[in-house]
């Protein structure tokens, strides 16, 4: 059979704040990349449109579905462009009705009870990871039996009722699935944005699922079918680093784990796995202020990691204690200077306007922000996540504005700002102070004559911060 996995139009430029079309900032979709490998395993073809990098709209991306006379189309869903995802198997579904329409990704995941009611086109759901049900899914179509007994699919029954299967099991050992079948993203230019990479060719890989953490109050990685936190196997990631790097050319890795440096064993034998296959790439990572220590970095660096990128959120204890951080000031203060002791750069974010902050509070964040002195810093207002366990404080603290429609500009008021309109001048103040400090500018210069190669990365980034306060 042939699968056609679609990611749907969605204005990447608009929802990072530019109003210009970007050239960067796109990434393969690696649980695509997972699930097709899985469905090729069992001798099925697949192909990727992927009309985001291909600025496509609806009518442009039926089209190439058409074109490609699948016998399955499989649509990913985030809810941030989830109606747009609705208007895709819509119109599939008015050129072909015959054509068997499936939706995964993390807005089925999150509302998987709702989109076969929200959008009748959508014949099949698959809430959660995909891998081992959408590859049986297929292998039950192309024999043409019955797929009501697939474990972990919600569809209708002939009488037009939602129907729920058993809840499919956990894959428990990653290191059982393919890896990500990456031939999908050769039509495709995706290049990541100035502040992630370093070297290219680069791409994204991800060693495990679930969050080390998990405790956070803003976060929602997937309700009911949230998974719990797994990791592949050292070996089975050098495994895939080696093809990248050998086969496609490699030079940088961005992984892409919610939380990669966590386990110091684990750090300790992929380091030694990097020496032994001579993989002389760079990489960086994300990590979690309370996981790492001073010996763990320094043997990151020792391997190739030149960037870790830290979610701080907030400047302010007490918002810290509300979204379940985990997290101490001194903490963060420490993870910063730990990680530039072992010469690593840093990329962190802040979040501002969450449930219960003020004004003052937020200034109070922007303030501690600019006195960790990061290579980069990214700053949010706060998005409520429908679903979270933040939900019943947002909404009693504030209240939903608008549908977001860019991470940078506020669709979410806390009950102690005046308007969207004041929190918006907060994100602009954040940006402006921390990247018009002379300190900032000192440390950049110092990146840039130890690391010419980054020159052309601060000026594509200088534009894309113009863009940004102006826009």
């Amino acid at each position: 059979m042939k699968v056609v996995f679609v990611l749907p139009p969605f204005d990447m430029s608009r929802s990072l704040g530019s109003k210009k079309r970007m050239q960067r900032g796109f990434l393969p979709s690696l649980g695509i990349g997972y699930v097709a490998a899985s469905v090729e395993r069992h001798g099925h073809s697949t192909e990727l449109i992927d009309a985001q990098v291909q600025n496509l709209d609806v009518q442009e991306t039926v089209e190439q579905v058409v074109e490609s006379d699948p016998d399955v189309a499989a649509i990913s869903a985030k809810s941030v462009y989830a109606h747009s995802a609705y208007a895709v198997a819509a119109q599939l579904k008015e050129r072909n009705p015959s054509l068997l329409v499936v939706m995964g990704g993390p807005h089925t995941t999150s509302f998987y009870n709702d989109v076969l009611d929200e959008c009748p086109a959508v014949d099949i759901v698959i809430p959660g990871e995909g891998e081992i049900v959408f590859a049986e899914l297929v292998e039950r179509l192309s024999r043409k039996d019955s797929y009501n007994d697939v474990k972990g699919i919600l569809f209708r029954d002939r009488d037009g009722n939602v129907v729920m299967t058993e809840r499919a099991p956990v894959v428990k050992d990653l290191d059982t699935l393919p890896h990500v079948a990456r031939h999908l993203f050769d039509p495709y230019p995706y290049k990541p944005l100035a502040n992630q990479v370093r070297y290219e060719p680069a791409t994204t890989a991800i060693t495990s699922r679930g969050c080390s953490w998990g405790k956070c109050t803003f976060c929602f990685q997937g309700g009911a079918f949230s998974p719990a936190y797994r990791r592949r196997s050292p070996d089975n990631v050098i495994e895939e680093l080696t093809h990248l790097v050998r086969d496609r050319g490699c030079r940088e890795i961005i992984f892409w784990d919610d939380t990669f440096a966590v386990n110091p064993r684990w750090i300790e034998r992929f380091c030694e796995l990097l020496e032994r296959e001579r993989l002389d790439i760079a990489w960086s990572c994300y990590a979690h202020m309370r996981a790492v220590k001073p010996e763990m970095l320094k043997r990151m660096a020792q391997c190739g990691c030149y960037n870790i990128y830290y979610g701080f959120e907030s400047g302010v204890q007490e918002v810290l204690d509300v979204i379940k951080k985990g997290t101490h000031l001194q903490q963060i203060r420490d993870a910063v200077k730990w990680t530039k002791d072992a010469g690593i750069q840093i990329r962190g974010s802040f979040i501002l306007g969450f449930p219960t902050e003020t004004p003052e509070m937020t200034k109070e964040t922007i303030d501690f922000a600019c006195s960790l002195n990061a290579d980069w810093m990214m700053f949010f207002p706060f998005h409520l996540q429908r679903g979270t366990t933040i939900e019943d404080l947002a909404f009693s603290n504030g209240q939903i504005m608008e549908e977001q429609s860019s991470v940078h500009f506020p669709s979410y008021v806390s009950s102690a700002y005046q308007d969207k309109e004041q929190l918006d001048q907060m994100v602009r103040l954040a940006y402006r102070k921390y990247y018009l400090r002379p300190s900032f500018w000192m440390l950049a210069l110092k990146n840039m004559i130890k690391h010419p190669v980054t020159i052309p990365r601060y000026m594509e980034a200088v534009k894309f911060w113009v863009d940004l306060t102006k826009n």
